[in-house]
């Protein structure tokens, strides 16, 4: 027994065609055929009528969630399509931006050389002018220890002698 009402179906297309653009939902619907048609049914009605359509996440979180799921699983077919999507539909390049700088941490440096290289790509494609910039010194971070009783005084007396 299916818990799918009728609308989830255009509903979840509806989602599609406004976070990925119309042309696109049509070159992928318009590939259905016997063997995946069932498969294009299930993703729209579930990912994008189901998960896209839930309350609690904007649309942008949303777009930015997937930017490093992606990149993580280093889907790069699909980053690219969601990072097009994502620029087209007014994602704020300092926001994707912080998303692959996020990323680098939790997917690894490689993964976020990959993205950032396709996102330039995709804004060169686009028209967009990413003017030159010079490489900024790194964030000095002061450091703070805790010593124990018996190591400050090791490490005072280290100090009174000029150590």
């Amino acid at each position: 027994m299916s818990l799918d009402r009728p609308d989830d179906l255009d509903r979840g297309a509806a989602n599609r065609r406004a976070m990925l653009g119309d042309a696109w939902v049509e070159r992928s619907l318009g590939q259905a055929n016997s063997l995946n048609a069932e498969f294009q049914s299930q993703v729209t009605r579930h990912a994008w009528h189901d998960i896209w359509g839930r309350p609690g996440l904007d649309a942008q979180t949303r777009r930015l969630l997937v930017l490093g799921m992606t990149m993580g699983l280093a889907r790069w077919e699909e980053f690219e399509l969601h990072c097009r999507a994502a620029i087209r539909g007014g994602v704020p390049l300092a926001a994707i931006k912080e998303a692959l700088m996020q990323g680098a941490i939790y997917c690894g440096v490689p993964a976020a050389n990959t993205a950032f290289k396709i996102t330039v790509g995709i804004c060169q494609a686009e028209g967009i002018t990413l003017d030159p910039a010079p490489l900024l010194p790194g964030h000095r971070v002061e450091t703070h220890h805790t010593f124990s009783l018996p190591q400050l005084r090791v490490a005072l007396q280290g100090a009174e002698a000029g150590v």
